[in-house]
């Protein structure tokens, strides 16, 4: 994980995938002590701490307001782990991945917000990446509020249609822009690319 890190990944994502990876491992296993204690290193295994060194900064730390990971499920788990502890270790990884799921969703919503305050303005390629990466997450979390969002900020910021009028049947592409293709999927989804 950390030399993903090193290449550029997000730190958050990278901690999130981390949680999610330890959530479904542990509803695999039968005991706790069957848990690879290589998932959860703490410091050593956590793209944010090698990041935020000091918790400042950390998306956690500003959420929470305390370092360490205080005031999360960490130490929950950590507990729970050392009681051998299967269920609260799995309550505890759960609520973790939810507090980190959180964050990503409120610095995707800062993101739109910035991109909706500025109408007008075209669309940068890291900005296009940008809405189509919460596009992913807004799929992968079964978001549609979401997903809906980024296709209007796409649609008003391009100025080229509005959103009401992108009637497409399944698999029909249509190019918004010089950059911006979208294209109804089977579950009625617009997918955005590039």
């Amino acid at each position: 994980m950390l030399r993903r890190l090193r290449a550029g990944e997000d730190p958050l994502d990278l901690s999130i995938e981390k949680w999610k990876d330890i959530v479904v491992y542990l509803q695999k296993i039968q005991s706790a002590k069957e848990f690879d204690e290589s998932l959860e290193e703490g410091m050593r295994n956590c793209a944010l701490c090698e990041t935020f060194r000091d918790c400042k900064g950390c998306p956690i730390f500003e959420e929470t307001g305390t370092s360490d990971c205080k005031n999360t499920s960490y130490y929950d788990f950590q507990a729970a782990w050392d009681k051998n502890d299967l269920v609260g270790m799995l309550s505890a990884a759960k609520r973790m991945l939810e507090l980190l799921e959180k964050i990503k969703m409120k610095k995707l919503e800062e993101f739109l917000k910035s991109l909706e305050d500025e109408s007008g303005k075209k669309l940068t390629n890291n900005d296009i990446a940008q809405l189509i990466e919460i596009d992913n997450f807004a799929q992968e979390h079964n978001l549609p509020e979401l997903h809906e969002k980024v296709a209007k900020i796409i649609v008003s910021i391009e100025k080229t249609i509005p959103v009401e009028d992108v009637e497409l049947k399944e698999g029909e592409a249509k190019k918004l822009s010089e950059n911006i293709v979208i294209r109804k999927r089977k579950d009625n989804m617009i997918e955005i690319g590039w």
